[in-house]
């Protein structure tokens, strides 16, 4: 889900939710007279495309477009979510909360926050106080995993069903209380990001579960196969960092394999398919090391079949740092029947689809480095 939302101040709070949003692919409408508004957003933006991408192993949507407004009007108009980064006065609130629902469409959100007014007393600030909701965060708003969102009295329940269906659309777990002890209290960002893959690596119960849910719905769909298709395209997180302060090698094959992973699914080797007895083992994999890859650098791989259909899948990988290649894997895998643990035929669609990919690619001319040994001159 993406949309259009507009932020109320460009303080801490408001610049927090703006550069969410944004990374998430909304369009992020800013109104704020001050003349270091766009000085705090760029800031944020920073901030958070340093660590946001690095939660997940698929790429975020492209980045939604950053507006500044003059006019609240112009700066609310066709929103879905209005995001209340106001200073914390009751009486300012309740002016600009008028003023925003003169224009506000009437199934838009309003997300307020404070520290010393519930959600009912906000909700008395407006003349639609049924489009008002309460949320808090602990921690940098862009990495936070965590959201409390809070109804009035006044909240209908499909008011607050599309509030959470929003935020958990940008990534965050909805809860209805604040957690007793905030989970990354005192951590640096690599660090607090280093946690929550782990949590989602053991697709554990809340955030490591709900980071999960959202990476999948994150997931590219089938590209056109008539060329190599990009079977990866990610950020490199801090946890990948060696003691050479680049990424290491072990990462490599951790890259090529979620590779090769993304184009058996694809394929139709999915949970279903692996549940009914039939996968694919690796038996011989070779890479090469051409670039540096650094924390924090955007890579993407592509993927091509050399052989493909019966029981052997033979693959080639190009990793890539924008245009520079920086890594080759050479891969060959076996269908296998999980019952025998021997080289069987690939299910009918499976081997159907690794054919045609490989009809479609042989055209090309054979990738240097193809069938190399190691300690052979580049």
């Amino acid at each position: 889900m993406t949309g259009q939302m507009a932020v109320l101040g460009a303080g801490k709070t408001g610049v927090g939710w703006a550069a969410r949003f944004a990374l998430m692919g909304w369009h992020v409408r800013v109104f704020d007279p001050a003349p270091k508004a766009k000085t705090r957003l760029s800031g944020a933006i920073l901030a958070a495309r340093a660590c946001l991408p690095a939660l997940y192993d698929v790429a975020l949507p492209p980045a939604g477009a950053i507006t500044y407004h003059d006019s609240l009007a112009e700066a609310v108009s066709g929103v879905d979510w209005v995001q209340d980064g106001l200073p914390d006065r009751l009486a300012l609130k309740r002016k600009m909360y008028q003023a925003v629902q003169a224009s506000l469409a009437e199934d838009a959100i309003i997300a307020a926050r404070s520290e010393s007014a519930d959600a009912d007393e906000l909700q008395d600030c407006a003349t639609r106080p049924e489009q008002i909701v309460t949320v808090a965060v602990e921690g940098p708003i862009w990495l936070s995993p965590n959201v409390v969102l809070q109804a009035g009295r006044k909240t209908p329940e499909p008011v607050f069903a599309k509030a959470r269906s929003i935020l958990q659309s940008i990534g965050m777990r909805v809860l209805v209380a604040p957690d007793p002890v905030p989970l990354l209290a005192g951590l640096s960002p690599e660090t607090a990001v280093a946690v929550l893959r782990t949590l989602k690596a053991r697709n554990a119960d809340g955030i490591g579960a709900m980071l999960a849910a959202h990476e999948v719905a994150l997931a590219p769909a089938m590209p056109d196969m008539s060329a190599p298709p990009v079977t990866l395209d990610r950020q490199v997180p801090p946890d990948w960092v060696d003691y050479n302060g680049h990424m290491n090698e072990t990462h490599y094959l951790t890259a090529f394999s979620n590779a090769t992973d993304r184009l058996l699914l694809w394929a139709g080797m999915d949970a279903e398919c692996i549940a009914a007895g039939q996968s694919v083992f690796s038996v011989e994999t070779h890479l090469r090391h051409l670039g540096e890859v650094d924390i924090g650098d955007q890579i993407t791989v592509t993927t091509r079949v050399l052989d493909g259909g019966g029981k052997r899948l033979h693959l080639w990988h190009e990793m890539r740092r924008g245009a520079d290649l920086v890594a080759t894997g050479e891969q060959m895998l076996l269908h296998v029947d999980l019952a025998t643990r021997r080289p069987a035929a690939p299910p009918e669609r499976v081997g159907r689809f690794f054919a045609g990919v490989a009809a479609a690619h042989a055209a090309l001319p054979p990738p240097d480095g193809l069938g190399r040994a190691v300690g052979q001159p580049r």
